[in-house]
């Protein structure tokens, strides 16, 4: 197994420096890893559903920061590559694949990620808007867990499902902000 996990070049010197000086996420706490924000952006990218090729990869987190986790990693290989092509099963041993498949997922995340703070450059903001999506995502899927439990196999985040309220109402969110920035 290769020694990092790597990301574009274009993140490291754009959104995650951006993050790191805005100490978003948490990132100057001790208890918050390089592998959550890589973590993060995987599960962004993932939802969206595009892996983007790495253009030029530089060294991101060490892979032994994540040996407890590595199987959720091949399950995603495995998932995404595997389970189309059952012939290929051998594949799933090999870590480099998956680790690959991974990077790429992130790389997408990460751009996301780049995106939603270029639009929305309010940290409160930002993380409201993320953790209502995380939120609906949340619903739809255990909804659908929920309707296949008679044996189907279940479809993820692959189905569109109906529109799930926010538990936070954004523009109620905006309306206080903007309330509390006109008392100042």
């Amino acid at each position: 197994m290769r020694a990092t996990i790597n990301v574009t070049k274009e993140h490291i010197e754009g959104i995650i420096k951006d993050l790191d000086n805005s100490k978003y996420f948490l990132l100057d706490n001790s208890d918050t890893s390089r592998a959550d924000l890589f973590n993060f952006a995987l599960a962004l990218g993932l939802k969206d559903g595009a892996p983007t090729p790495l253009s030029t990869s530089v060294s991101f987190i060490r892979t032994s920061y994540i040996e407890n986790i590595l199987y959720q990693y091949k399950s995603v290989f495995f998932e995404k590559k595997l389970l189309e092509q059952p012939s290929d099963i051998d594949e799933i041993t090999d870590t480099d694949k998956a680790l690959c498949l991974i990077e790429q997922y992130a790389n997408t995340g990460f751009a996301i990620l780049r995106k939603l703070r270029g639009e929305i450059e309010d940290d409160t903001h930002l993380m409201t808007k993320l953790l209502n999506e995380m939120d609906r995502d949340y619903r739809i899927f255990f909804e659908e867990s929920s309707s296949n439990a008679n044996g189907n196999v279940h479809q993820g985040f692959a189905r569109k499902s109906a529109p799930v309220p926010y538990i936070i109402d954004e523009s109620e969110s905006n309306q206080s902000m903007a309330a509390e920035g006109s008392s100042e």
